[in-house]
């Protein structure tokens, strides 16, 4: 609806001309818009870009954690702590408190607030599909997370090596798994499939590993298995 109101006013601004008025006068930008308009405008460009294909969502991965300011983010190491207590008390992964893990989780707090709602709403759809495979191959249903980090639950996401997907399949790993990946198509763009194929291959790095946390460590690693 913004979106509409915003090429309306333009329409409306450039194109309402007297038919009784055969003279025409230049449009300037202060003609048109106010400030207000222009950062409106700003905005609505700039979360086109953001929700294009086109655009590579992988920068919802903060770099350089080290040199981000999170001085005033509203969470005490005492409360990160218990709450990592209690997350580690349910979960096969190793979970501890670390000050750099503390940097990483308040970094994400302060810089990617605006990814949180349409994350939160993609997950809704996707989450239940992620639990029902990684059910059927008895991988941890916390996997599903991993997701989000790899592609920010795009399944059109590509990152700048070529890595393609919600879980970010390289072409060789995708094919492994009976992805199909040509010039007409590519499965590692299809959720289900896609998914499928993670559950199979956390499930193979597990059997070599014998540990969740080395299978989610090898995970980007670029060995076929």
């Amino acid at each position: 609806m913004r979106n509409f109101l915003v090429v309306f006013f333009i329409a409306t601004s450039v194109f309402a001309q007297s038919p009784k008025d055969s003279t025409y006068k230049k449009i300037t930008k202060a003609d048109l818009f106010s400030d207000y308009d222009i950062v409106l405008i700003d905005s609505l460009l700039m979360d086109s870009k953001y929700k294009s294909p086109l655009y590579e969502t992988s920068t919802y991965i903060i770099k350089d954690v080290e040199n981000k300011d999170v001085s005033n983010v509203a969470l005490t190491t005492e409360v990160l702590k218990e709450r990592l207590q209690k997350v580690n008390a349910k979960t096969p992964f190793h979970i501890a408190y670390n000050p750099a893990l503390e940097k990483v989780i308040k970094s994400y707090l302060k810089y990617r607030k605006r990814y949180y709602p349409a994350l939160m709403a993609k997950a809704e759809y996707y989450f239940p599909m992620f639990e029902r495979y990684l059910d059927q191959f008895d991988v941890p249903l916390e996997m599903k997370y991993l997701a989000i980090v790899e592609s920010a639950l795009d399944p059109t996401a590509k990152s700048r090596v070529g890595a393609t997907g919600l879980w970010q399949f390289m072409y060789t790993t995708g094919v492994q798994y009976n992805l199909k990946v040509s010039s007409y198509v590519d499965e590692r763009q299809d959720p289900v499939r896609a998914t499928i194929a993670a559950c199979k291959y956390l499930s193979n790095l597990y059997t070599i590993f014998g540990d969740w946390d080395l299978a989610l460590a090898a995970y980007n690693s670029v060995l076929v298995m």
